[in-house]
């Protein structure tokens, strides 16, 4: 390839009508040749040319799509570092390039929960972190992150940094509750409580548990003298679910909802028995018995260790 042709805006034609031609003997040239001469630091010393946001995106894309991903987050983390440089927005192709990254990494901490790998996990929800701030995510995306990093500091052993994380994501979600799901400001104060409750701070934890608690029964309305009634009938939705029915995100985001006020019910009771109990803990433990048994079924686990913390709780 002469060198008259290798300035990015030229590479970039080559590379689209190639694209249009479908000829994947020039994409491979094309690639090839950019590979080698647009190596690490010759990104960082073009970085300036606003062709380089196109170019390195499509071929972060193409290689995606040709299963060599380990190449392609190279190319599409490149596209994404010129286009914050040079505070482009992002157009179809910077959406798609982020969208593919979001979802590469997506991947990655999903592994990462499965395997119980934190180091990894860590890495991946930074790097989420820093495409969500380049990329303008929005404030509620940006908590989600953060709690998945508190996550994996805290399973890492970093407390202080994870309840670092774990607040900011809860201001977040304060600060923009119009924009978040029902169930996230809880699950929020919830891990915070969780890990207070961890270094032995009562004071701070419950608090966050009673407010996360409080919260979802508002949002699940509770209050309601037949609400037992409802959650059986959505128990039994659940169960028989068509995916096709129109409603069934509606049934299965409710029954998420309400399965977790019955999960921070039962951790709040458990925290409150370790202080010697009382109604109110067996109270919590009586609604998380009640939720369990109407949507997972009385043979479920989590049923059974919710009524094994209802009797012991009962006996203290």
């Amino acid at each position: 390839m002469s060198m008259n042709r290798t300035s990015p805006a030229s590479l970039l034609r080559r590379l689209e009508a190639a694209l249009s031609a479908h000829d994947g003997n020039e994409m491979a040239s094309i690639i090839a040749f950019i590979s080698v001469t647009f190596d690490a630091k010759a990104r960082q010393k073009q970085a300036a040319d606003p062709a380089l946001i196109t170019l390195y995106g499509l071929v972060g894309l193409f290689l995606r799509d040709t299963g060599d991903t380990k190449e392609a987050r190279g190319f599409l983390e490149s596209s994404i570092a010129v286009q914050s440089l040079l505070g482009s927005a992002a157009d179809e192709i910077g959406a798609s390039v982020a969208d593919a990254l979001k979802e590469m990494l997506e991947t990655d901490l999903e592994r990462a929960g499965q395997t119980g790998d934190h180091k990894a996990g860590r890495r991946a929800a930074s790097e989420m972190l820093l495409l969500l701030q380049r990329t303008g995510a929005s404030p509620t995306a940006h908590a989600a992150c953060l709690n998945n990093l508190a996550y994996f500091e805290l399973q890492g052993g970093d407390i202080s940094s994870a309840e670092r994380r774990y607040a900011e994501a809860v201001a977040l979600w304060r600060r923009h509750d119009s924009q978040a799901l029902p169930s996230d400001l809880p699950s929020g104060l919830n891990n915070l409580a969780r890990l207070h409750l961890r270094r032995g701070d009562c004071s701070k934890a419950f608090p966050l548990f009673r407010e996360a608690v409080s919260l979802l029964q508002e949002s699940c309305d509770a209050g309601r003298s037949d609400f037992l009634s409802i959650v059986a009938a959505l128990g039994s939705r659940l169960r028989t679910l068509d995916e096709r029915d129109p409603k069934a995100a509606q049934v299965v985001e409710l029954c998420e909802r309400i399965l977790l006020l019955g999960r921070v019910s039962s951790e709040f009771g458990l925290a409150l028995d370790a202080g010697g109990g009382g109604p109110e803990a067996e109270g919590l433990h009586a609604a998380a018995v009640a939720i369990f048994e109407r949507i997972l079924g009385p043979s479920h686990t989590d049923t059974q260790l919710a009524k094994s913390r209802l009797a012991a709780s009962v006996r203290a």
